[in-house]
Order: structure tokens, then C-alpha cells, then sequence
């Protein structure tokens, strides 16, 4: 990480009912924002996590970025933009963690589990989202 700044290529794909899922390979992760701009900021935010989760607690270094171009995309439509996180101003950013504990179906946990999903990180997206959408 030179200089602290992350640099990602990330694949945008604009969904047909609106919005934009975004999946950086690298990290083998997506997230998805209403707008361009909301995606962008998604992306950004969901690196940060990620980072934060292998350097400060898992003390890993972070995976290291493909060259653009060598992102290989499924759809015409689908887009390949670099996503770039400067980790210090985004760690400054953030507010110490807390532990919630939350109840979801067994059901639910099973399947998540074995779709290897990070249950903080989605808590995280699904709560930001939400957030934003009761400030606008």
C-alpha cells in the first residue's frame, strides 16, 4: 500500500430494476448503490472495511490489485473503473467498533454461512444504506 492509498478495479453492472451492484475481484466482494454516485461511495467505503478487517484485526496484508486490464467483465454493458481509498483519512473516519448481537433465522445463518458472507460487513452496508436513506 504505497503512500496508504488502496487502489481496486471494480466492475460496475447497472441493474435492470435501477441502481449499480459493484464486485471488486480482488476482494472477492460486492456491494450495490441506488446511483453511480452511491456505488462509488459504496465501493469505497466497502474497501475500507475490508482493509480495516486484515490490517488493524486480522494483521494480514491487504490482497494485492489486478492490473485494469487484465478485469475480464461478462456483460456488454458491465464497466471496469478503479475504486482508490487513501486507508489513513478513511481509519481517522471511522468510530470504534462495538459488538452487537443480533438474532437472525437458523435458516438464514446457514445459508449465509456457507455463501461465506461477511455478517458484519453486510450488517454495515445494510445499516448505511438505511441511514442514508432517512437523511435525504
Amino acid at each position: 500500500m504505497k503512500n496508504n492509498i488502496l487502489i481496486y478495479p471494480a466492475i460496475f453492472r447497472k441493474e435492470e430494476k435501477g441502481g449499480y451492484s459493484v464486485f471488486i475481484p480482488d476482494l472477492n466482494n460486492s456491494t450495490c448503490g441506488e446511483n453511480l454516485q452511491e456505488a462509488i461511495y459504496m465501493a469505497k467505503d466497502l474497501i475500507g472495511n475490508l482493509a480495516v478487517d486484515f490490517i488493524e484485526y486480522e494483521k494480514k496484508e491487504m490482497p494485492k490489485a489486478s492490473d485494469i486490464s487484465e478485469i475480464k467483465i461478462e456483460n456488454k454493458s458491465d464497466f471496469v473503473s478503479l475504486i482508490d481509498l487513501n486507508y489513513d483519512e478513511y481509519k481517522k473516519s471511522l468510530v470504534k467498533s462495538i459488538k452487537k448481537t443480533v438474532y437472525i433465522s437458523k435458516v438464514l445463518n446457514d445459508k449465509a454461512e456457507s455463501l461465506h458472507i461477511n455478517f458484519s460487513q453486510t450488517l454495515q452496508d445494510a445499516l448505511t444504506k438505511v441511514v442514508s436513506e432517512k437523511n435525504n
